[in-house]
């Protein structure tokens, strides 16, 4: 157990759900980039600082988000990778770039990875697996994820690496797939090999499930509840059909679950006011998901 107790043992403690709480992130840019990072890590880095405001300018310019990403033990090579990664439903890839000067990175054609439809660097067969270790962010990131992502490296290898700020510090240690897009939240390192096993497999661990990226907190929300009720746990078989704002706390969505369409209704209000960081200094009241209604429609309906 880590011996760090700040906002994820609280979180745990008031019995904080982790659902729908997927950052809701299309695309991305992994740099690797060894050492330590600051709470702003992209500009708190071994990268030159003039390199990381023109990535971070031209990532905001194409709705992507960097990330940085370092081997779990250390730097391993004298040339470093950089990821692009698309996490739309129908557009789930993963490009690969390989560069020996963080200048290199200035070359990467952010606006044609948002603007094209085909890739636009070496396209990479394998998951990336991230798992937050950002401790100068939140001291929870680096407690209990530096052992997940040492767990993980044993199990899947070089698909595995650390990264920093990905959102949900209090759900650490925080697990995404890439490019499926898959949260996974609260995950122990003895936990490790069972959520690998059963994600090549094609099912989620719903125990873990934050949600999925790049879909809004509600319809994660929706999607998370109906999933649990109706046991369903196939990765690949859960998609929105329709999605419609309700009054100020409504979310009425459609799901085709297996070929089958579902009305799904979610009420939102707010959980009582909490830190939801360990360097929070104020209190907040995170979103909370309610299911009003799970019912199966006319199969008319999923066409």
């Amino acid at each position: 157990m880590p011996d760090h107790e700040g906002c994820a043992h609280a979180a745990r403690e008031r019995g904080e759900p982790l659902l729908a709480t997927a950052s809701t992130v299309e695309r991305w840019l992994l740099i690797e980039q060894p050492g330590p990072w600051g709470a702003e890590a992209l500009v708190e880095s071994g990268l030159p600082s003039l390199v990381a405001e023109e990535v971070r300018r031209q990532a905001r310019d194409a709705g992507v988000r960097p990330i940085l990403i370092r081997r779990p033990g250390g730097r391993t090579g004298a040339s470093r990778d950089a990821f692009l990664v698309t996490t739309r439903p129908g557009d789930r890839r993963v490009e690969h770039v390989r560069f020996d000067d963080p200048e290199e990175l200035l070359d990467l054609d952010l606006r044609g990875f948002r603007d094209t439809a085909g890739p636009v660097a070496a396209v990479h067969p394998e998951p990336v697996v991230l798992v937050c270790t950002n401790g100068r962010h939140d001291a929870c990131c680096a407690s209990e994820g530096r052992p997940v992502a040492a767990a993980a490296a044993e199990v899947l290898g070089d698909r595995v690496w650390e990264c920093s700020h990905i959102g949900g510090d209090r759900f650490a240690a925080n697990v995404v797939w890439l490019p499926d897009g898959v949260y996974y939240g609260r995950v122990r390192p003895s936990e490790v090999a069972a959520l690998a096993a059963r994600h090549a497999a094609g099912r989620l661990s719903l125990d873990h499930y934050r949600g999925r990226a790049p879909d809004p907190f509600p319809v994660q929300a929706a999607e998370a509840l109906a999933r649990r009720e109706l046991d369903h746990d196939t990765l690949d078989d859960v998609t929105v059909v329709d999605d419609e704002v309700v009054g100020h706390d409504r979310r009425v969505v459609v799901l085709a679950i297996a070929g089958q369409a579902w009305r799904v209704v979610v009420r939102v209000d707010r959980h009582a006011p909490a830190r939801l960081t360990c360097g929070a200094d104020r209190l907040a009241a995170a979103p909370r998901y309610r299911l009003e209604e799970l019912s199966r429609l006319p199969a008319a309906t999923s066409g």
